[in-house]
């Protein structure tokens, strides 16, 4: 009886997928599907590609991994650039705020400070301010990275999803 599994994300998961196929009892005439992400992470990669490869009742469809490796392998960008950007996003807006909450209990003289001075002095319109300039900063810089990822990652699905901003 020919039987149909379909797998994915296996990210070089070698012998985890080995013994997810035992335990069904796959057999020669069984048809294996998988839908992408053989690549990456796991330190087996080349194995897992080299059963599918050999096996020749099997079908694998690029993921976004794959698709990586194979624009890298092509000049087009390198494959950790959608990491990197990622990062960024991240670090940024923290970076931010670091360096206000920083200035704020250190006394600096940048908009941390500034904030810190007019509530001493009860000005609420300067304390209101600063949390105006806080959020444009932060939107701005959001939305930088927004663009920066959309302009360089054209080739990711994550470019085309809707953002946060």
């Amino acid at each position: 009886m020919n039987r149909t599994f379909v797998v994915g994300d296996i990210h070089g998961c070698f012998d985890e997928l080995i013994e997810l196929l035992e335990s069904v009892a796959l057999q020669p005439d069984d048809f294996i599907i998988s839908v992408g992400d053989i690549v990456d992470k796991g330190n087996k990669s080349f194995e897992v590609y080299e059963f599918f490869k050999n096996r020749p009742n099997s079908v694998v469809l690029m993921g976004n991994h794959e698709r990586k490796h194979v624009r890298a392998s092509r000049g087009e960008t390198p494959p950790a650039q959608s990491q990197i950007i990622t990062g960024l996003q991240v670090a940024l807006p923290i970076a931010l705020i670091v360096a206000i909450v920083t200035e704020m209990l250190m006394g600096g003289y940048g908009l941390g400070g500034a904030m810190n001075t007019a509530s001493r002095f009860a000005d609420s319109r300067g304390v209101f301010a600063g949390i105006v300039e806080i959020a444009v900063i932060g939107y701005a810089v959001v939305k930088g990275m927004t663009m920066l990822r959309r302009r360089l990652l054209l080739w990711h699905q994550e470019a085309l999803a809707p953002s946060t901003v």
